[in-house]
């Protein structure tokens, strides 16, 4: 049934379900409660893949239900569900280029054009490219059928599709979504920065370059964004240097940059009831959840310290 509510109903429902996100206690719980499902067998990678499609459904049937809810807010949510589907394209493609992927797979429901059942079959690179005539995917395969050049191209058609969705909504909800989006990508690239430049000793200017490369969608927008990010981190930095004693390393940054994020995007959501912002912010916060519990599954199969698993989590403590 499709737009069946009002934005009223939405944002009351989208508010309810902020509510009921798990803080950094409740992950502490879940750990102890998931541990003896997840280790002790030999089958222990394909029960962690399985449990992760399980527990992916289960956390986004809720968005599923209220995805046609309203005409207006139906572009941001399936540019949210997009970004699964192409992790989805992704997986078959690494097995139509004979790479070597976890076959995790994210169920979108009636919202899916790519079908599980792919996995079983034999696919080459121009069986995928006539699967995706007349979709949102169409062009991908446009140029050089390349598998790295594929995975970015796919990756910026994904952009795109958020950044669309601007166009279907009122211009201070375009506003606050760009925003969001910006100061997204801002982090993203902020991170991005700082291991090329760690961990692979890339020169500042090369490594700044390499993290703009999807400028040309958002016109400059990340930018002013950017100098905001690192000049928080600098502080930031300092601060745990004093603290710990030693220059952190790019994982560090990196985790300090998506809990920066996280309590920006917190706030994003309380900050009008009636526009955008808490619909666009519980779909990340939501994302966010979706990577957390993933990181509880992968960390108990490999038998971390449960105090390890909690530290790479992001949330409200």
């Amino acid at each position: 049934m499709k737009n069946y509510a009002d934005k009223e109903y939405l944002h009351t429902r989208i508010y309810a379900m902020r509510g009921r996100l798990l803080r950094l206690r409740d992950y502490n719980a879940l750990l102890r409660e998931q541990e003896g499902l997840v280790e002790k067998t030999a089958e222990a990678h394909r029960m962690t893949i399985s449990g992760k499609e399980a527990l992916f459904r289960e956390q986004i049937r809720d968005v599923l239900n209220l995805a046609e809810a309203t005409a207006y807010h139906a572009p941001l949510f399936m540019a949210f569900l997009r970004r699964y589907e192409a992790r989805n394209l992704k997986l078959l493609l690494a097995k139509a280029f004979d790479r070597s992927v976890a076959e995790q797979w994210y169920d979108i429901g009636r919202f899916a054009i790519l079908d599980r059942g792919l996995l079983d079959e034999k696919l080459t690179p121009k069986t995928i490219e006539r699967m995706l005539t007349d979709t949102w995917l169409d062009g991908l395969f446009r140029g050089s059928v390349n598998y790295d050049h594929l995975l970015i191209r796919l990756d910026r058609l994904t952009l795109a599709r958020m950044l669309d969705c601007a166009a279907f909504l009122d211009r201070d909800d375009a506003a606050f979504l760009r925003e969001i989006i910006f100061m997204r990508a801002a982090v993203s690239m902020t991170a991005w920065k700082w291991r090329l430049t760690i961990n692979y000793g890339w020169e500042y200017g090369r490594a700044t370059a390499y993290g703009n490369i999807a400028n040309d969608l958002m016109e400059d927008g990340p930018a002013r964004f950017i100098v905001t990010v690192e000049r928080q981190l600098d502080r930031d930095l300092e601060e745990l240097k004093k603290q710990t004693g030693s220059e952190p390393g790019a994982q560090d940054i990196e985790h300090h940059l998506e809990q920066y994020y996280y309590r920006w995007i917190r706030h994003v959501f309380y900050r009008d009831f009636h526009s955008i912002c808490c619909v666009a912010a519980y779909l990340w916060l939501l994302g966010r959840q979706i990577q957390n519990m993933f990181v509880i599954f992968e960390g108990l199969r490999f038998r971390l310290p449960h105090e390890d698993i909690l530290e790479r989590i992001i949330s409200e403590t």
